[in-house]
């Protein structure tokens, strides 16, 4: 193995020409100092084997849970009477929301009436043709006849209880010809609203309020597609919030996104926060921090890594006065020191400070 010397009363020169050799010689070759004097400027430590906890930042975003977010369509058109809420007031599921004048809605009242009377109708018409016919005195024809008549008042009364049915009308404990009530189908605040008293609603796929439960919401991080071996469910997590930067949050990954966007190829990885107090609000920003299981790793200090252009090293002493080189690739940073995932092998002895005499 070729060797890279240096001799006593030449340091600088030695070293401005170490620079051009190791630059063109391969990086394994070790390099022999004999100035004592700089021998004693490089100080040896011997790399750590220890449990290091790596973590990936990503940045996150709080999101409210849609099954607890429900934006709330008018399933009518017509009038707005009167709003019973204010935005920003808690409201509980059934509670009355609006009050609209629909004729849709009375319409189909009507309907149900007009229905429910011809089905007696037609109960007490085929009961008496029954009647008749077990007496031999009406037609079989006849009884067939009122059969039918009352099949089809029977289909018709159905269909008209389901239209009220759809409107969240009961026909046997609501009250006849009162405008809609819009209820809440949800527990939670109103987050939105975006109606006023005396419109006209003529389009149901425009939301009138949004009604969210936000006890808890979620705290979703964009993760890269290269970093997607890093993710387990269960895994532990730190956040700060731009909003609260000295109130860190703790949580675990309960959910991996199984797709990936096709722009930003990254997935989202999402933790539940309990949020009683309000103190999270959908939309704020986040650093996330996805923690791995502690492993043992190479660390050496920070100091001890030599850049050399593009190239990557730590100078290994091997012996008195003769050192080697490794090219070695870099993880990520614990304190003031860092971990060496590749080219070092654990309890080295290595320079960690002044190395860059050896370049």
């Amino acid at each position: 193995m070729k060797a890279i010397v240096c001799s006593a009363g030449a340091t600088m020169i030695c070293c401005l020409a170490l620079i051009a050799t190791l630059k063109a010689a391969p990086p394994c070759e070790p390099i022999v100092i004999n100035d004592e004097a700089l021998n004693r400027k490089l100080v040896v430590e011997q790399a750590h084997f220890e449990s290091v906890q790596s973590e990936l930042q990503v940045p996150g975003i709080i999101e409210a849970d849609p099954v607890s977010m429900v934006r709330i369509f008018p399933p009518v058109t017509g009038h707005l009477i009167r709003i019973e809420v204010q935005l920003g007031e808690a409201v509980r599921e059934g509670q009355l929301l609006a009050l609209l004048s629909a004729p849709d809605f009375l319409q189909a009242q009507s309907d149900f009436i007009k229905a429910r009377s011809n089905l007696n109708l037609t109960a007490k018409q085929l009961r008496r043709e029954q009647a008749l016919y077990d007496a031999k005195i009406a037609a079989n024809a006849d009884l067939e006849n009122a059969q039918a008549n009352y099949e089809q008042a029977k289909s018709d009364f159905d269909t008209a209880v389901s239209v009220l049915h759809s409107y969240g009308f009961d026909p046997d404990r609501d009250p006849f010809g009162e405008p809609f009530r819009l209820i809440s189908p949800v527990s939670g605040k109103v987050v939105d609203m975006a109606t006023g008293k005396g419109e006209f609603k003529t389009d149901p796929t425009q939301s009138m309020m949004t009604v969210a439960d936000l006890s808890h919401v979620w705290l979703t991080a964009s993760v890269q597609e290269k970093d997607l071996h890093l993710l387990t469910v269960g895994q532990q997590v730190s956040a700060k919030l731009n909003a609260y930067e000295g109130d860190p949050i703790e949580g675990k990954v309960i959910n991996i996104g199984d797709l990936l966007d096709p722009d930003l190829r990254a997935t989202k990885v999402r933790v539940v926060l309990d949020n009683p107090e309000g103190r999270f609000k959908p939309g704020m920003f986040a650093t996330v921090l996805l923690k791995q299981p502690p492993a043992e790793r190479i660390t050496v200090p920070v100091s001890a890594v030599v850049q050399v252009g593009f190239t990557t090293l730590i100078f290994e002493k091997v012996k008195s006065g003769t050192y080697i080189p490794h090219e070695v690739q870099t993880g990520e940073s614990v304190g003031d020191r860092i971990v060496i995932s590749k080219g070092l092998e654990k309890n080295a002895m290595v320079v960690v400070a002044n190395g860059v005499l050896l370049q």
